[in-house]
């Protein structure tokens, strides 16, 4: 091989690990990671916030929408620190899968889509059905204290995150209540934070195909952490 054919290929090979910045991508040599470029560290997290607020804004319409993630975030060397697929969930309708850094396209999408996405949803007709339906304080101390007996304060462990959901639902159904449809990949990851809609119990002789409008001025926020192998931690509330 030619010394010129050499020296060409290791200059593309050079140019090709060099950044939008100019620069080759920060490397953190003691603990071998790759650490984000500044434009990785910004961009992300305005979008972030912009989806926070987009979604505050359509509350009022849509009480059960949601932004969240799942993945991780990890820590280990040689790994990549973020893992997370991004959604935003309507009841059991979800917009999204996309990585954090690609937040700004996902944002892009959304305000192309989300028209699409939000039509027929029954959120406001189910709401116009519910006025009668809220959840009184009383009964949503009695989830709370249900919830903590079950272990679901934050201070309970359990083996799989699975069981955490098993005594939500559990605990939900002796106070006359049922957990909405939770799909596996919805709690999917070693850490994450979803809301669930509920609704009260069919009375007895009910035809149990006839399901019950959903509560309209309350979520279960069920958040789950894997503190070590086989051991959850699992914080429920009624929001």
């Amino acid at each position: 091989m030619k010394k010129s054919t050499l020296k060409n290929i290791i200059r593309q090979c050079i140019s090709e690990v060099i950044s939008e910045e100019g620069q080759p991508e920060p490397y953190d040599q003691p603990t071998d990671t790759f650490q984000p470029s500044p434009r990785d560290r910004t961009e992300p997290s305005s979008f972030y916030n912009k989806f926070h607020a987009e979604i505050a804004s359509l509350k009022s319409t849509y009480p059960n929408i949601s932004f969240g993630y799942i993945g991780n975030v990890w820590n280990e060397p040689g790994m990549p620190k973020d893992d997370r697929s991004w959604y935003i969930w309507v009841g059991n309708k979800k917009f999204g899968g996309y990585d954090t850094q690609d937040l700004p396209r996902m944002w892009n999408d959304w305000q192309k889509k989300k028209q699409q996405f939000l039509q027929g949803n029954t959120d406001i007709r189910e709401m116009a059905a519910n006025t009668t339906n809220k959840l009184s304080n009383s009964e949503k101390n009695k989830i709370g204290l249900a919830f903590k007996k079950a272990g679901l304060d934050g201070n309970g462990r359990f083996v799989k995150k699975e069981q955490g959901l098993r005594a939500v639902t559990d605990a939900l159904s002796s106070l006359g209540f049922d957990l909405g449809m939770v799909s596996s990949d919805m709690i999917m990851g070693d850490t994450g934070s979803r809301n669930f809609i509920f609704r009260r119990a069919n009375a007895e002789g009910q035809d149990p195909f006839t399901e019950q409008p959903e509560i309209p001025n309350s979520r279960i926020v069920f958040n789950w952490t894997l503190l070590a192998p086989d051991r959850y931690e699992i914080l429920a509330y009624a929001s």
